[in-house]
């Protein structure tokens, strides 16, 4: 669908606002330093992947196509680079296929370029932007459908990409946050059997290594990470190795490496969003439950 709508926390409500140009699913939005949202790819009703564009402007509530991507891509990342412009990784064509292109979207233009390209075709990965302003690309699934262990980093003053040290587990649809102190917490997803994993791993940027940290309580993919004012990371809900949705969340804690429980989610979710809002509250919202029905509940979490 092409609807959009804004959360105000003062109030506690969601309500509609401008709607997309184009209806999508599977794209991705990022938040430009100029205070526009960029919004890139995805797949349109009928299935196919789509290289079409658009920003959303606050102060108007509206949306507005900006240049096309290159390529027409679906579950690739967008990472907003330290000079403002944004990175488009991977992701799977119109054929189903994964890619390793990637490209380059500049504000100031509206337009995209072709950049270097992976050094691994991927989809269902991760990008992280590193505070040295590289991007670390991690896992994901391969055009044979297997997770993998490699990882990359893209250096934007080069405009390439080059391998980094590997993960210590395969894994996709995990989730990847950076840490106060400049690690890169790796956490759960699916291995290439198919089964969720609770292994967390850190990367650091200093070795190019990846390292066990503890392992999450519970078994997980599809759910989220929000790093915390604390420092913690929230992980919450997703999918279990039975395929059901989860309700329960925990806390990564960096100084201690380890993950506790914390206060269970009001409703089982998984492919949902989790927003830091500025009262340092996170906005749990949408995602779809254990009959695989898209849900409308949205709540919110408090740190202790």
């Amino acid at each position: 669908m092409n609807r959009a709508e804004l959360y105000s926390p003062s109030s506690g409500t969601f309500a509609y606002t401008g709607n997309l140009q184009h209806d999508r699913k599977y794209h991705t939005e990022t938040v430009l330093q100029n205070g526009l949202v960029l919004i890139t790819g995805g797949e349109n009703n009928d299935g196919n992947t789509i290289n079409s564009a658009e920003l959303y402007n606050p102060s108007t509530g509206t949306f507005a196509y900006t240049g096309n991507l290159q390529h027409d891509r679906a579950f690739h990342t967008a990472t907003l680079l330290s000079d403002g412009r944004v990175l488009i990784t991977g992701g799977i064509n119109n054929d189903g296929d994964t890619i390793n292109s990637a490209e380059i979207y500049t504000p100031s233009t509206g337009t995209f370029a072709y950049t270097g390209n992976l050094q691994h075709d991927r989809t269902r990965h991760t990008a992280t932007l590193l505070q040295n302003g590289q991007v670390l690309i991690t896992g994901g699934l391969n055009n044979d459908g297997n997770t993998i262990n490699s990882a990359e980093l893209y250096n934007p003053s080069t405009g390439t990409f080059a391998y980094t040290g590997n993960l210590q587990h395969d894994r996709a649809n995990h989730t990847a946050t950076l840490l106060s102190n400049g690690q890169v917490l790796v956490a759960a997803g699916r291995n290439n059997d198919g089964d969720t994993i609770n292994s967390a791993e850190l990367y650091n940027p200093s070795t190019g290594t990846f390292a066990y940290t503890g392992n999450l309580q519970h078994d997980r993919q599809y759910h989220t990470a929000t790093l915390l004012n604390s420092g913690q990371v929230l992980l919450a809900a997703g999918l279990n190795d039975d395929g059901n949705t989860l309700n329960n969340a925990e806390l990564y804690t960096p100084s201690s490496g380890t993950f506790a429980y914390t206060g269970n989610l009001q409703h089982d979710r998984a492919n949902h969003t989790a927003t830091l809002l500025s009262n340092g509250k996170v906005l749990i919202a949408a995602g779809r439950n254990n009959d695989d029905a898209t849900i409308n509940r949205a709540e919110l979490y408090t740190a202790p």
